[in-house]
């Protein structure tokens, strides 16, 4: 298998675009890397939706923050005496509202705690849109290797045909193998054309994630030398409890849940404001200044106490229900990424060497005239059964591996 081992595990060097960041050069296809194009995570559609989100908490700080305005009154009036005397009379008044500091500073710090959880809501947006991407870009690359056997099959196709031809002129072979081997190789590129289209379509789809200016026919580099290293069960566990941005985000809104309810319970206290007037009229002028108390009489906030304190428990189980999810689906994937990889290294080392020298040796003996067309055919169908296998093998492997370093809250080192 010489073109499976030379490329035979895509490491996660996963590449797209930075929207036209890396050119063609005049006569080659633009061979992109991940190294080009990271900085389109930035640009993607998501993050901005993320960063408004975020921008919109940081808003909700300074909305707390705002101290209510003062209210200013005025009064304009004709005033009659009993004396028969009338004249114009006027007032002003002003007030100032006392707020409860207890509830005002809560209320901000429940704003802070969302803006927090916002910011980590946004980096998992950011592991979602990586994963998107790098998955985007898996697809493109096994979608290219399983387009160079492809025509490497159709090529190996071609020349059997021709010594088919030439054992069936010189009366070597029966002409039925010659239709037989024709029939195999019109087959090889129907498949090869299917594998063309699906590339394509791979590409497209790629670059309409990156704002489609990629060129239409551009290649992917990637690494497959290795598979990546899996850590260790708790390891894996105990870094996706401690990174994974979702379970940080929950932790906030746990936070913003109880500063509210405290910001409820501040309610209870009675509200004042301060006030000056200043009035005009017939007999003089008189000014003093009021104080305004209200009195928590028919309304003691009890109804939203209770929907603080219901919000503050449901953000706490809903990140107990989090952590659990997390948990299983970390035990889970890195159960399945253990098997997959040990698949793939059985094809590696032993079943896809194995099936290329059984191909090979029945093709120098069909060209001998030892062995039947049919031998050579089942042999070589077999084999590229067989890398096709692989190749649906390290897929999901790396597709595994990638949801992994995803659920873990960032690449493993």
């Amino acid at each position: 298998m010489q073109r499976i081992s030379a490329i035979r595990y895509l490491l996660p060097v996963l590449a797209v675009v930075v929207l036209a960041a890396v050119p063609a050069r005049a006569g080659e296809d633009a061979v992109l890397t991940w190294a080009d194009i990271e900085k389109a995570i930035d640009r993607h559609p998501a993050m901005g939706l993320a960063q408004s989100t975020v921008e919109a908490a940081g808003a909700d700080i300074s909305l707390a923050r705002q101290y209510p305005n003062p209210e200013v009154g005025v009064s304009v009036g004709k005033s009659l005496a009993d004396a028969g005397d009338e004249g114009l009379v006027w007032g002003i008044e002003l007030s100032i509202p006392i707020e409860s500091f207890g509830s005002l500073y809560n209320d901000i710090q429940g704003s802070k705690a969302d803006r927090d959880a916002a910011q980590w809501e946004a980096r998992a947006r950011r592991l979602e849109v990586s994963r998107q991407l790098r998955g985007l870009f898996l697809g493109i690359a096994v979608s290219q290797q399983r387009l160079a056997i492809l025509r490497d099959a159709v090529q190996q196709l071609e020349q059997l045909t021709g010594v088919a031809r030439q054992r069936v002129e010189q009366g070597e072979a029966r002409p039925m193998e010659r239709t037989r081997l024709e029939i195999e190789l019109h087959k090889a590129q129907a498949y090869l054309a299917n594998a063309e289209g699906a590339l394509s379509a791979d590409r497209q789809t790629l670059n309409i994630w990156l704002g489609g200016h990629l060129p239409g026919d551009y290649q992917v580099a990637a690494n497959w030398d290795q598979l990546p290293l899996l850590p260790p069960e708790q390891e894996t566990r105990q870094r996706a409890l401690k990174q994974s941005p979702l379970l940080q985000a929950s932790a906030r809104r746990i936070a913003a849940g109880k500063a509210r309810l405290r910001a409820e319970k501040h309610q209870l206290f009675p509200s004042m404001s301060l006030g000056a007037f200043y009035e005009r009229e017939l007999e003089g002028k008189s000014f003093g200044g009021t104080l305004s108390i209200n009195l928590p009489v028919w309304n003691w906030n009890s109804g939203g106490i209770a929907k603080a304190r219901a919000e503050a428990r449901a953000a706490e189980y809903d990140r107990e229900l989090q952590r659990r999810e997390l948990v299983a689906a970390v035990l889970k994937t890195r159960a399945a990424a253990e098997r997959s990889f040990e698949q793939v290294r059985q094809y590696r080392d032993a079943i896809i060497p194995k099936a290329r020298q059984s191909a090979d040796a029945l093709q120098h003996m069909y060209a001998l005239g030892e062995v039947g067309i049919m031998d050579l055919l089942d042999a070589r169908r077999s084999l590229a059964e067989t890398e096709d296998e692989m190749l649906a093998g390290l897929e999901e492997s790396w597709e595994l591996y990638l949801d992994l370093i995803t659920l873990m809250g960032g690449q493993y080192e």
